[in-house]
């Protein structure tokens, strides 16, 4: 009886088999590609904190008894990354006194020197600690690291004063030499040079024309004053000589006595004789001052005369002139052109 029971179980479990062993053949295969990453939490918004808020939190790590963790996040927050450090002074300065207390609370007491000496030398003029909120040791050695420090420091506020003072001397120096530079310029801008060339036959002429022509404007004008004076005399004593031959002859005319007539004629004859003398001293010495300045004009003759003028700035380069500013000298100087055939004589200056 129970044989028969387990052949007719074995019958249906290979009745079952046959019926769905075709759908088990045509299941797809598992897949063996790795599962797609589940997209990351979004965790909480960093907050930035202030440069105090950072000190506080290093504080805290001191506090805690963590002195080593302490001295080493303050040293990463003065002295780390430029994008770590911390910017705002006071924090600074809060930050090196508890750096310096953490050294000192890890047993470092000479890079808490260090560290002190650091917040001196970025404000000499820092009050001693608060012996309140600070321990003992770090006012201590902050008063030792002041006293040590004083002499140093104003050493070195000495040699920044001179070299500042020098470095004002360096450009009051170069402002000055800038200027006498921009003065030369300005001189040379405003004049030219003008060159002339000179004639033989105006040296031969008389009156100082060609010691005028030559560049010898001083012998030009004693020879221009001389002449013109010994050919006014000249010319002024022959008329009053040709004036007192035609008067006298009339006067003696006219009187009837020979006494008359012989002191008339006396007179007249002492006066005619003085201005035919003073009139043929003046002729003669004309003539000979006007040979000798040709002569002089003719061997010390110049090829070319060149001198320099004065010419006015353009206004965008003119300089403003002060109300005191000294007025120049007027100067005037002879001048000789030649146009043609034509010869031009005047006067120039600058006023």
């Amino acid at each position: 009886m129970v044989s028969r029971s387990l052949s007719f179980l074995a019958t249906l479990v290979a009745c079952t088999v046959g019926l769905f062993s075709p759908v088990l053949a045509q299941a797809p295969e598992p897949s063996t590609s790795p599962p797609a990453p589940a997209p990351p939490e979004a965790g909480p918004r960093d907050v930035q904190l202030s440069d105090g808020a950072r000190v506080e939190k290093a504080i805290t790590l001191y506090q805690s008894g963590e002195y080593g963790r302490c001295a080493d996040e303050l040293s990463t927050l003065l002295d780390g990354e430029p994008s770590a450090r911390l910017t705002d002074p006071l924090a600074i300065e809060r930050g090196r006194l508890w750096l310096a207390t953490c050294l000192i609370g890890d047993g470092q007491p000479a890079r808490a020197e260090t560290a002190l000496e650091s917040a001196l030398r970025a404000r000499p003029g820092m009050r001693t600690p608060d012996p309140l909120t600070f321990p003992r040791a770090l006012v201590d050695l902050f008063i030792q690291a002041q006293d040590r420090l004083r002499f140093v420091l104003q050493k070195e506020e000495e040699k920044r004063v001179q070299a500042a003072k020098a470095q004002t001397e360096l450009l009051e120096g170069q402002r000055a030499r800038e200027e006498l530079r921009v003065k030369a310029l300005e001189r040379f801008a405003a004049t030219e040079t003008v060159t002339y060339l000179n004639r033989r036959w105006i040296a031969a002429l008389p009156f100082g024309v060609g010691q005028f022509q030559n560049g010898n404007d001083g012998l030009g004008w004693v020879l221009l004053s001389s002449e013109a004076i010994l050919a006014g005399t000249a010319l002024v004593s022959t008329v009053a000589y040709v004036n007192l031959e035609t008067t006298g002859v009339n006067a003696l005319n006219s009187r009837s006595t020979a006494t008359d007539q012989a002191v008339l004629d006396s007179s007249v004859n002492r006066n005619l004789r003085a201005w035919y003398t003073l009139s043929t001293v003046s002729g003669y010495g004309f003539a000979a001052v006007a040979l000798g300045g040709v002569l002089e004009a003719q061997l010390n003759f110049v090829p070319e005369v060149s001198f320099t003028r004065r010419r006015e700035l353009p206004e965008a380069l003119r300089r403003k002139k002060s109300a005191g500013a000294a007025r120049e000298l007027v100067r005037v100087w002879p001048s000789v052109a030649l146009a043609g055939t034509d010869v031009a004589f005047g006067l120039s200056g600058s006023f």
